[in-house]
């Protein structure tokens, strides 16, 4: 499908308004924005609204849609090195299933780190700690990362599309395996999560945290209740 070709602005930092960094629609469930930060360190990854116009591999394509319009990530061959916090607050203990929304072309321009509870020190990238999530990767690579095919089609390299957390470096033991999850354990209360940088090109729209194993993101998406707005605070001057 043909694709409309236009150029989004991103956000300064003066009018940058976050939407709430989590959002529970059940016991069981976390749904939270991926522009709905609480603090970042260095100038990526950057919030984006829709649209917004990137290359991959010499492929022009247009992000023309996310969840509240808004989104996040490092334009392909710009560089980048920072990390967003979001802290969030679960309802009940238990084996968590941990899904992202995001945007990984082929050949690259498909992965950030991300932990959980990491010291902010530590929460950098390949700092101690920080999982590498993959999403898609080059064609005939033999990888639990390909859930859509290998190649994925064209609607899920360039659009956004649920993953399941992942890691090939890093204390997660999951490898993204759509049949045999592995569960993250959080307990009740407030944790951190942080998203850092590892390659330009990615994109990250929402996450979704479900104490339901057999829960499918790729086929039912995750439900959220309406969010309310704050000021996202920055560590150092936002610069786009």
């Amino acid at each position: 499908m043909q694709r409309m070709i236009s150029v989004a602005l991103a956000l300064s930092v003066t009018t940058l308004v976050a939407i709430q960094a989590n959002a529970t629609v059940e016991p069981g469930e976390l749904f939270w924005q991926a522009e709905g930060f609480s603090e970042q360190v260095g100038d990526t990854p950057a919030v984006f609204t829709v649209p917004l116009t990137d290359i991959s591999n010499g492929i022009e394509y247009t992000i023309s849609e996310a969840s509240g319009n808004m989104f996040v990530g490092t334009l392909n061959e710009t560089g980048g090195d920072g990390t967003l916090k979001y802290v969030i607050n679960l309802a009940i203990n238990g084996e968590w299933y941990f899904w992202g929304r995001a945007i990984g072309p082929p050949t690259g321009d498909n992965s950030f780190f991300w932990g959980f509870d990491i010291p902010d020190a530590d929460a950098v990238p390949a700092g101690p700690g920080m999982n590498i999530w993959d999403f898609n990767e080059p064609a005939g690579t033999q990888s639990n990362n390909f859930p859509f095919g290998d190649p994925p089609p064209d609607e899920v390299l360039f659009g956004f599309t649920w993953y399941r957390a992942s890691s090939r470096e890093g204390p997660f033991t999951g490898g993204g395996n759509y049949d045999d999850p592995t569960p993250i354990d959080l307990a009740a209360g407030e944790h951190t999560f942080h998203l850092a940088v590892r390659e330009d090109g990615a994109y990250m729209d929402a996450f979704f945290l479900t104490t339901d194993r057999m829960f499918d993101a790729r086929f039912m998406e995750p439900a959220a209740v309406e969010p309310q707005g704050k000021l996202a605070t920055t560590w150092g001057d936002l610069k786009y």
